[in-house]
């Protein structure tokens, strides 16, 4: 063949080679890589230092290019803009990934799905156009578009998937197509420029940490088709100040309204039978608050923060309340256990510095430690008969508090327990406590009376310190320790009376209390005369039932027991023999005689 008819074509073959040389990762075309799967084209690859505009042809050698493959244009960081052909049916997982200066892009019709990652990290994105076609969008599809304003999802869209438009952060519109049954987690998570949204009825789901950090968001509808929610949904919408919640839902989840500092009213559904631990933390404008019959359980710190809740209603469902969960509401002013609670949670109502009335129901057996502390405004309390264990720090701050009844089945007590309940002025210990703990009743500075039982062994450290109004103790003969600083600085204690041997105790149990005298009986030995532990030791003589009960009475140990206490004509032995509180008008109560054949009985 002469050369002037073969060299064209020569020509001709080496500018295709030129144009279109195969690599490891598939076939090029200008700056296209490409694969080819049954006479359709996905690009695959393009240069990251390339930069400006790219426009993707609509063919490749006669062939449609249908997919923008996964990882295509990822880390291309200098492109601003993007023609996609209207050949285009599906956009693979991170194919403009990390694009930062990729200003807008239209997607056009055609497309069916965008892979997940697809736009992440487009920090550029203002403005996408998405085709009527598409009906799915991959997770984190466009996460991190920071500068994303608004977005039309197209209509035949039925899920959100999660992490989408995570912290778009100037996205101030977002259209929800009516096909949307389920917002998947993290969605809409940090979209801080977000002020409202219409959720479409036929949603049925919202994920967890779905509009977390949405602090514009100040007003949205929940559809009554919704029928879960999860956790940390609403966690930190800062603005948002109110929200009505659909009928249908069972759980309220953990954190799901946490740090809504704004939210003031709220209806719980009828359906709600639990709510979850940090629900509501810090909504600090909710003022009142009804839980409907059917919840049975509220989890720890479920109510914590919320400063401005003065009203609420517990119903006789709930059985179960968490730790912390109504820790710092300083408005709150009363409260009332339901009947089916077993146990008060340790910080349960903690720095409830306006709570003045608590009705504790019969069946709690337990209050867990610094459950009350620092109830300032509380002056008293009715404990259940029901109650073993009473935590430390229990009441330790209730600075009002001046009665308390510490019921007969009480078997233990926490250190610190009554700390600092300046206004405390009597308390009866009960028979079951054998060990009065360190600090117990530390500062009770209006503790003028207290009644120690036999079988107490043991009074910690600094058990009763600065307990300045304290004028004379009986100590049981079971006491057998005293610790360090017990009764220091009891200024006005003038006297404690000993019904047994001396406990083993030091000087400093007494540090401070200048006046103090001992009182023994001749017969109990380890005193030491005439003084013990630095304090004058005085004789109450041989010891007796009678002067030991005296003193248990609140008498002197020689009374004269022909007194009669309330010129009734029943003189003090009558109320020792029968056993009856010599400190009430006790005749009133001595059985009625009556003569039964020939004999007088009582």
């Amino acid at each position: 063949m002469p050369l002037s008819r073969t060299l064209p074509a020569l020509i001709g073959v080496l500018f295709g080679i030129a144009l279109i040389r195969g690599n490891a990762y598939g076939t090029t075309f200008g700056n296209f890589t490409y694969t080819e799967t049954t006479g359709q084209i996905t690009i695959t690859d393009y240069p990251t230092n390339a930069a400006g505009h790219v426009e993707i042809p609509y063919e490749i050698n006669g062939k449609p290019v249908t997919k923008i493959g996964d990882r295509a244009f990822e880390g291309c960081n200098a492109i601003t803009s993007v023609t996609i052909p209207s050949t285009i049916t599906h956009i693979g997982g991170w194919a403009f990934q990390k694009c930062t200066s990729l200003s807008s892009i239209s997607i056009p019709n055609g497309v069916v799905s965008i892979g997940q990652s697809a736009f992440e990290w487009c920090y550029s994105l203002s403005s996408v156009s998405l085709p009527n076609s598409l009906t799915s969008i991959g997770g984190w599809a466009f996460q991190n578009c920071a500068a994303l304003a608004s977005i039309t999802l197209p209509p035949d869209l039925t899920t959100i998937a999660e992490w989408t438009f995570n912290n778009c952060q100037a996205l101030t519109s977002v259209t929800i197509g009516s096909k949307v049954v389920s917002i998947g987690g993290y969605a809409f998570q940090g979209c801080r420029s977000l002020p409202s949204i219409t959720l479409p009825n036929g949603l049925t789901s919202i994920g967890a940490w779905a509009f977390n950090g949405c602090s514009s968001l100040a007003s949205i509808t929940i559809p009554s088709t919704v029928a879960s929610i999860g956790g940390w949904a609403f966690q930190n919408c800062s603005a948002l100040a109110s929200i009505s919640l659909p009928e249908g839902l069972t759980a309220i989840s953990e954190w799901t309204f946490n740090g809504c500092s704004a939210l003031s009213a709220i209806q719980i559904p009828s359906t709600v039978t639990t709510i979850g631990a940090y629900a509501f933390q810090g909504c600090r404008s909710l003022s009142s608050m009804t839980i409907p019959t059917g919840v049975t359980s509220i989890g720890a710190w479920a109510f914590n923060g919320c400063s401005s809740l003065s009203s609420l209603n517990l119903p006789s469902t709930l059985a179960s309340i968490g730790g912390w969960a109504f820790q710092n509401c300083s408005s709150l002013t009363s409260v009332t256990l339901p009947s089916g609670l077993t146990s008060i949670q340790e910080w349960t109502f903690n720095g409830c510095t306006a709570l003045s009335e608590v009705h504790i129901p019969n069946g709690v057996t337990a209050i867990g430690g610094y459950a009350f502390q620092n109830c300032s405004a509380l002056e008293s309390l009715e404990l259940p008969p029901s109650l073993i264990t009473l935590g430390q720090w229990a009441f330790s701050g209730c600075s009002n508090l001046s009665r308390i009844n510490l019921p007969a089945n009480l078997a233990s007590l926490g250190g610190y327990v009554f700390n600092n309940c300046t206004s405390l002025s009597s308390i009866v210990i009960p028979p079951k406590i054998t060990s009065i703990p360190e600090w117990a009743f530390n500062n009770c500075r209006a503790l003028t009376e207290i009644f120690i039982p036999d079988g107490v062994t043991n009074i910690g450290g600094y058990a009763f310190n600065w307990c300045a109004s304290m004028r004379k103790l009986v100590l049981p003969a079971s006491v057998t320790s005293i610790g360090g600083y017990a009764f220091a600085n009891c200024s006005l204690l003038s006297a404690i009376h000993f019904l047994g041997s001396a406990p083993a105790t030091d000087n400093a149990a007494f540090t401070g209390s200048n006046i103090l005298r001992v009182f023994r009986f001749d017969d109990m030995t380890g005193f030491t005369t005439p003084n013990w532990k630095s304090r004058p030791v005085d004789s109450m003589g041989p010891a007796s039932n009678l002067s030991r009960w005296a003193l248990r009475q609140g008498y002197p140990f020689d009374v004269d027991f022909a007194w009669q206490p309330h010129n009734d004509g029943k003189p003090l032995l009558l109320a020792y023999a029968l056993g009856l509180d010599s400190r009430t008008n006790f005749g009133s109560r001595l059985p009625a005689p009556e003569v039964l054949n020939s004999r007088l009985n009582l």
